[in-house]
């Protein structure tokens, strides 16, 4: 079997827990750990700026980059606009875009 080091896995996630909703998407991060035995892991969970009820706490408190375990977990925040249907989809993809690209020239 080649080296852990040898294998990266990028894993993109809009429920991975986080410290402000550590109960959001346990079981994502199970399987993210899970790989990280085999491989080296970096995971994209993206939190938007906005929930319902005014700006979302996890957006105000959650750190851009952390380590859990052998994960690296950096969360992007993407500028979302409350019931904004497709809107919403476009302005996630290039938070997503841009993310993949600078986790590609520091994780490499």
């Amino acid at each position: 079997m080649p080296k852990k080091a040898l294998r990266k896995v990028f894993t993109l996630s809009s429920t991975f827990p986080n410290p402000v909703d550590a109960g959001l998407g346990v079981f994502v991060r199970s399987r993210a750990m899970a790989m990280s035995n085999a491989a080296d892991v970096v995971v994209a969970a993206p939190i938007p700026w906005f929930s319902h009820i005014g700006i979302s706490r996890a957006a105000r408190f959650a750190p851009q980059e952390r380590r859990d375990g052998s994960l690296v977990v950096i969360h992007p925040r993407w500028f979302n606009i409350p019931g904004g249907g497709l809107l919403n989809t476009v302005l996630l993809a290039l938070c997503v875009l841009r993310t993949t690209l600078q986790i590609g020239r520091a994780h490499v």
